[in-house]
């Protein structure tokens, strides 16, 4: 999904197993050799990034987040 605000694309929903923080650069590595959605420059947000994600009330059941996004 792209962010027009910000210019950023985002994947809607993570990987499909659970992972700690340190192994999430093997996963994104994958992405970009998949060229997943047709890129292959993928990378964790930033924090502000992130935070541009933020609704000010929940919308996706208990989640502050648009319901694009998988609850997952």
């Amino acid at each position: 999904m792209v962010d027009h605000a910000t210019g950023l694309m985002w994947q809607k929903s993570g990987s499909k197993n659970s992972m700690h923080y340190q192994d999430s650069p093997e996963y994104i590595e994958e992405l970009n050799r998949k060229r997943f959605a047709g890129y292959k420059d993928w990378r964790l947000p930033t924090i502000p990034e992130l935070m541009s994600l933020l609704e000010p009330k929940e919308k996706n059941g208990d989640l502050f987040i648009d319901p694009i996004f998988d609850k997952a």
